[in-house]
């Protein structure tokens, strides 16, 4: 099958037998080759192995077309990729490396060519090792400033949430009958009573033309303080429990909806729960501490190659520079053809 770039690139299907595309000549777009290769490498080709050939002329323009690709895809690929999000162009992209790699062929002289391959290789190191270095740099942040905020704001929560805890505990009953509530001076001891009262005492704050409301003194419950606002996001009242730390519970506006034991809930199992949260955030972020310490102590494992084939790149260039220089122009007296 024969055709162009345009005739036989995007939105042609015709994948289901094609064992090999052959490229006769270097387009002006990276994206043009990505799509003649896209007529083949896809879902539905019938053949497990394909073939890609691009074809090159040494000492002709190809090696000057895949010069103009390859600078195209170096900007594109800094701009759409995710790897290194860095205010330089570098090259990060495989694709890049490939259009390099069919210019090198092109090229007639064997030091160019080799300064050409080997330089392809130090960005690959050099992309994987401003990768690590960027990994490296993130673990030191997460552990000068992550982790210890982390560590501290869940020992503070641990503290706070003992203490309720604890108070929560102090005024359960053994048989589990109603503790009693105390709402706006009132003491009741019956749980009907005391929930009729409690919604009876919400009603009273009046949201203004759907706003919401600041908080109220409802009453007292458990060692707690209680308050109240009317929430014009969800369009409930809210009762806040306050002790050591504030929590808040979402009543229902229904006679009969059991709001006291929502927070019979709340200063139960939900607060054992958010202790027992904290404490493993404590153990687990001091676990990760020790990983990223551990993976800090690593060094680059290519770092020596990259160093390595860095100075034989210089040895290359040297060479290539000594060779394009200009001959010394004779010297006064010396004879001249």
């Amino acid at each position: 099958l024969l055709g162009s770039t345009s005739k036989l690139g995007t939105g042609v299907n015709c994948q289901r037998h094609l064992k090999a595309v052959h490229h006769l000549d270097c387009p002006w777009k990276p994206a043009d080759l990505q799509q003649r290769n896209g007529r083949i490498i896809r879902q539905g080709n019938l053949n497990k192995d394909v073939s890609v050939f691009n074809y090159v002329t040494s000492g002709t323009f190809d090696g000057y077309s895949y010069q103009l690709v390859e600078n195209k895809q170096k900007s594109i690929a800094q701009i759409m990729t995710s790897k290194t999000p860095e205010r330089s162009v570098q090259d990060v992209d495989d694709s890049v490396l490939s259009f390099a790699e069919i210019k090198a062929l092109a090229m007639d002289n064997p030091l160019l060519r080799e300064q050409m391959m080997l330089d392809i290789s130090v960005k690959k190191l050099e992309t994987n090792y401003n990768s690590f270095c960027r990994g490296q740099n993130a673990l030191k942040n997460k552990l000068n400033k992550d982790f210890p905020l982390t560590i501290e704001k869940a020992k503070h929560d641990i503290e706070k949430l003992s203490k309720d805890v604890e108070t929560a505990e102090k005024h359960k009953n053994s048989d589990n009958k109603f503790a009693g509530i105390e709402i706006q001076g009132k003491t009741y001891t019956e749980r009907a009573e005391a929930e009729k009262a409690l919604l009876a005492a919400c009603r009273t704050i009046k949201p203004y033309y759907g706003c919401g409301t600041k908080d109220v003194e409802i009453g007292c419950y458990k060692g707690f303080d209680l308050k109240a606002y009317y929430s014009s996001v969800s369009n409930h009242y809210v009762l806040k429990v306050q002790g050591a730390d504030e929590y808040k519970v979402e009543l229902g506006t229904v006679d009969g909806v059991r709001n006291i034991q929502r927070v019979d809930h709340l200063l139960g199992s939900t607060l054992k729960k958010e202790l027992a949260s904290a404490q493993y955030k404590v153990e687990s972020t001091q676990l990760k501490i020790q990983q990223a310490e551990k993976q800090l102590s690593r060094t680059f494992p290519q770092l020596k190659e990259l160093e390595e084939k860095r100075e034989k790149l210089k040895e290359i260039n040297d060479k290539i520079a000594a060779q394009q220089e200009p001959p010394e122009p004779p010297k006064k007296g010396d004879d001249c053809l």
